[in-house]
Protein backbone atom coordinates (compact mmCIF):
# COMPACT_ATOMS: atom_id res chain seq x y z
CA UNK A 1 0.00 0.00 0.00
CA UNK A 2 2.91 2.35 0.60
CA UNK A 3 3.93 4.47 -2.34
CA UNK A 4 6.72 6.96 -1.78
CA UNK A 5 6.63 8.37 -5.31
CA UNK A 6 6.55 12.13 -5.11
CA UNK A 7 3.37 13.77 -6.35
CA UNK A 8 2.78 17.50 -6.79
CA UNK A 9 -0.52 19.13 -5.98
CA UNK A 10 -0.86 19.96 -9.67
CA UNK A 11 -0.70 16.26 -10.54
CA UNK A 12 -3.28 15.35 -7.91
CA UNK A 13 -5.66 18.18 -8.81
CA UNK A 14 -5.50 17.17 -12.48
CA UNK A 15 -6.08 13.47 -11.87
CA UNK A 16 -8.92 13.61 -9.33
CA UNK A 17 -12.35 15.15 -9.62
CA UNK A 18 -12.22 16.22 -5.99
CA UNK A 19 -9.31 16.81 -3.64
CA UNK A 20 -10.27 17.08 0.04
CA UNK A 21 -7.82 18.62 2.47
CA UNK A 22 -7.65 17.89 6.18
CA UNK A 23 -6.67 20.73 8.51
CA UNK A 24 -3.39 19.17 9.57
CA UNK A 25 -2.21 18.76 5.97
CA UNK A 26 -2.68 22.50 5.48
CA UNK A 27 -1.02 23.96 8.56
CA UNK A 28 0.59 21.21 10.62
CA UNK A 29 2.32 18.82 8.24
CA UNK A 30 5.85 19.07 9.67
CA UNK A 31 7.00 17.54 12.93
CA UNK A 32 10.74 18.18 12.67
CA UNK A 33 10.92 20.64 15.55
CA UNK A 34 11.22 18.32 18.55
CA UNK A 35 14.70 19.48 19.57
CA UNK A 36 13.87 23.18 19.56
CA UNK A 37 12.57 25.39 22.32
CA UNK A 38 8.83 25.97 22.53
CA UNK A 39 9.18 29.47 21.10
CA UNK A 40 11.43 28.30 18.26
CA UNK A 41 8.95 25.55 17.43
CA UNK A 42 6.12 28.05 17.23
CA UNK A 43 8.27 30.39 15.16
CA UNK A 44 8.95 27.69 12.57
CA UNK A 45 5.41 26.35 12.62
CA UNK A 46 3.96 29.82 12.07
CA UNK A 47 6.34 30.43 9.17
CA UNK A 48 5.42 27.09 7.57
CA UNK A 49 1.72 27.85 8.01
CA UNK A 50 2.20 31.22 6.30
CA UNK A 51 4.00 29.58 3.36
CA UNK A 52 1.40 26.83 3.12
CA UNK A 53 -1.55 29.23 3.13
CA UNK A 54 0.23 31.34 0.50
CA UNK A 55 0.95 28.34 -1.73
CA UNK A 56 -2.62 27.01 -1.60
CA UNK A 57 -4.13 30.46 -1.97
CA UNK A 58 -2.04 31.17 -5.07
CA UNK A 59 -2.77 27.71 -6.44
CA UNK A 60 -6.48 28.53 -6.31
CA UNK A 61 -6.09 32.08 -7.61
CA UNK A 62 -4.07 30.82 -10.59
CA UNK A 63 -7.03 28.72 -11.64
CA UNK A 64 -5.49 25.37 -10.73
CA UNK A 65 -7.57 24.72 -7.62
CA UNK A 66 -11.03 24.12 -9.05
CA UNK A 67 -11.00 20.54 -7.76
CA UNK A 68 -9.81 21.48 -4.26
CA UNK A 69 -12.57 21.37 -1.67
CA UNK A 70 -12.75 21.92 2.08
CA UNK A 71 -15.52 20.58 4.27
CA UNK A 72 -17.22 23.08 6.64
CA UNK A 73 -15.67 21.38 9.67
CA UNK A 74 -12.16 22.01 8.28
CA UNK A 75 -13.03 25.65 7.60
CA UNK A 76 -14.11 25.98 11.24
CA UNK A 77 -10.81 24.52 12.41
CA UNK A 78 -8.86 26.88 10.16
CA UNK A 79 -10.72 29.86 11.57
CA UNK A 80 -10.05 28.69 15.13
CA UNK A 81 -6.36 28.37 14.27
CA UNK A 82 -6.14 32.18 14.13
CA UNK A 83 -6.73 32.42 17.85
CA UNK A 84 -3.70 32.11 20.10
CA UNK A 85 -3.08 32.57 23.78
CA UNK A 86 0.37 33.25 25.18
CA UNK A 87 0.94 30.73 27.91
CA UNK A 88 3.08 31.09 31.01
CA UNK A 89 5.97 29.60 29.02
CA UNK A 90 6.15 32.82 27.02
CA UNK A 91 6.01 35.27 29.93
CA UNK A 92 9.17 37.30 30.29
CA UNK A 93 10.47 36.19 26.89
CA UNK A 94 9.02 38.92 24.71
CA UNK A 95 12.38 40.71 24.61
CA UNK A 96 14.11 37.80 22.86
CA UNK A 97 14.53 37.81 19.08
CA UNK A 98 13.05 34.33 18.80
CA UNK A 99 9.87 35.56 20.43
CA UNK A 100 9.73 38.61 18.17
CA UNK A 101 10.18 36.36 15.13
CA UNK A 102 7.47 34.06 16.43
CA UNK A 103 5.14 37.00 17.03
CA UNK A 104 5.73 38.42 13.54
CA UNK A 105 5.42 35.05 11.82
CA UNK A 106 2.19 34.42 13.71
CA UNK A 107 0.73 37.73 12.58
CA UNK A 108 1.64 36.99 8.97
CA UNK A 109 0.25 33.46 9.22
CA UNK A 110 -3.02 34.63 10.74
CA UNK A 111 -3.45 37.33 8.08
CA UNK A 112 -2.80 34.85 5.27
CA UNK A 113 -5.09 32.30 6.95
CA UNK A 114 -7.91 34.84 6.82
CA UNK A 115 -7.18 35.64 3.18
CA UNK A 116 -7.00 31.93 2.31
CA UNK A 117 -10.38 31.14 3.89
CA UNK A 118 -11.89 34.18 2.16
CA UNK A 119 -10.71 32.90 -1.23
CA UNK A 120 -12.16 29.44 -0.49
CA UNK A 121 -15.53 31.00 0.25
CA UNK A 122 -15.45 33.32 -2.76
CA UNK A 123 -14.53 30.52 -5.16
CA UNK A 124 -17.23 28.20 -3.81
CA UNK A 125 -14.74 25.58 -2.65
CA UNK A 126 -16.52 24.64 0.57
CA UNK A 127 -17.94 21.17 0.00
CA UNK A 128 -21.75 21.22 0.06
CA UNK A 129 -23.49 17.87 -0.18
CA UNK A 130 -26.47 17.47 -2.45
CA UNK A 131 -29.68 15.99 -1.06
CA UNK A 132 -28.73 12.57 -2.42
CA UNK A 133 -25.26 12.83 -0.93
CA UNK A 134 -26.59 13.99 2.44
CA UNK A 135 -28.88 10.95 2.66
CA UNK A 136 -25.96 8.65 1.87
CA UNK A 137 -23.74 10.54 4.31
CA UNK A 138 -26.26 10.14 7.14
CA UNK A 139 -26.50 6.43 6.39
CA UNK A 140 -22.75 5.81 6.38
CA UNK A 141 -22.12 8.18 9.30
CA UNK A 142 -24.36 6.00 11.44
CA UNK A 143 -23.25 2.66 10.03
CA UNK A 144 -19.54 3.26 10.60
CA UNK A 145 -19.84 5.34 13.75
CA UNK A 146 -17.79 2.75 15.62
CA UNK A 147 -14.72 4.05 13.78
CA UNK A 148 -14.69 7.14 16.00
CA UNK A 149 -13.19 5.04 18.80
CA UNK A 150 -12.07 2.02 16.78
CA UNK A 151 -8.88 0.55 18.30
CA UNK A 152 -8.33 3.74 20.26
CA UNK A 153 -8.55 5.95 17.17
CA UNK A 154 -10.42 8.75 18.96
CA UNK A 155 -11.37 10.62 15.79
CA UNK A 156 -12.19 14.19 16.74
CA UNK A 157 -13.30 17.44 15.13
CA UNK A 158 -13.36 17.19 11.35
CA UNK A 159 -11.74 13.74 11.23
CA UNK A 160 -14.74 11.45 10.92
CA UNK A 161 -16.93 13.78 8.80
CA UNK A 162 -14.00 14.24 6.39
CA UNK A 163 -13.57 10.49 5.95
CA UNK A 164 -17.26 9.76 5.44
CA UNK A 165 -17.82 12.72 3.13
CA UNK A 166 -14.82 11.53 1.15
CA UNK A 167 -16.46 8.13 0.75
CA UNK A 168 -19.77 9.68 -0.30
CA UNK A 169 -18.43 12.05 -2.95
CA UNK A 170 -16.13 9.36 -4.34
CA UNK A 171 -19.19 7.15 -4.84
CA UNK A 172 -21.41 9.80 -6.40
CA UNK A 173 -19.14 12.38 -8.06
CA UNK A 174 -16.12 10.29 -8.96
CA UNK A 175 -12.53 9.60 -7.97
CA UNK A 176 -11.48 11.59 -4.93
CA UNK A 177 -8.18 12.27 -3.20
CA UNK A 178 -8.10 12.66 0.56
CA UNK A 179 -5.05 14.56 1.82
CA UNK A 180 -4.33 14.16 5.52
CA UNK A 181 -1.38 13.50 7.78
CA UNK A 182 -3.65 12.17 10.51
CA UNK A 183 -2.73 8.53 11.11
CA UNK A 184 -6.09 7.97 12.84
CA UNK A 185 -8.01 8.90 9.70
CA UNK A 186 -5.57 6.83 7.65
CA UNK A 187 -6.15 3.80 9.90
CA UNK A 188 -9.90 4.16 9.52
CA UNK A 189 -9.53 4.48 5.73
CA UNK A 190 -7.46 1.27 5.69
CA UNK A 191 -10.15 -0.48 7.73
CA UNK A 192 -12.86 0.58 5.28
CA UNK A 193 -10.68 -0.46 2.37
CA UNK A 194 -10.05 -3.95 3.75
CA UNK A 195 -13.08 -4.81 5.84
CA UNK A 196 -16.11 -2.96 4.51
CA UNK A 197 -18.30 -3.65 1.47
CA UNK A 198 -17.58 -0.12 0.25
CA UNK A 199 -15.81 -0.01 -3.09
CA UNK A 200 -13.33 2.72 -2.32
CA UNK A 201 -10.22 1.12 -3.81
CA UNK A 202 -9.21 3.41 -6.64
CA UNK A 203 -12.15 5.72 -5.97
CA UNK A 204 -10.96 7.26 -2.70
CA UNK A 205 -7.18 7.49 -2.54
CA UNK A 206 -5.23 8.66 0.49
CA UNK A 207 -2.25 11.02 0.38
CA UNK A 208 0.16 12.25 3.06
CA UNK A 209 1.73 15.66 2.72
CA UNK A 210 5.46 15.17 3.22
CA UNK A 211 6.64 18.61 2.25
CA UNK A 212 5.69 21.94 0.78
CA UNK A 213 4.57 20.51 -2.59
CA UNK A 214 5.39 16.87 -1.92
CA UNK A 215 2.55 14.37 -1.48
CA UNK A 216 2.83 10.59 -1.24
CA UNK A 217 0.04 8.19 -2.11
CA UNK A 218 -0.68 5.45 0.41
Amino acid sequence: MRNDIRHSLQEIATKYKLVLFDTCSICDYTKNTENLSSIQQKEIESYIQYKSYTFLRNFILNGDGNTLFFIPEVISELEKARKIKFTKNFKGKRRFASFRNFSNNTKYAFARNKSFVKIIRERGLILRLTEEEQIRYNELYTKFGYLVNFKGNNLTGADYPLLIKGVVVSEIRGNTALISNDTKIFGSWVHLLRSSPLKINGNLDFFFRNGFDYFSKK
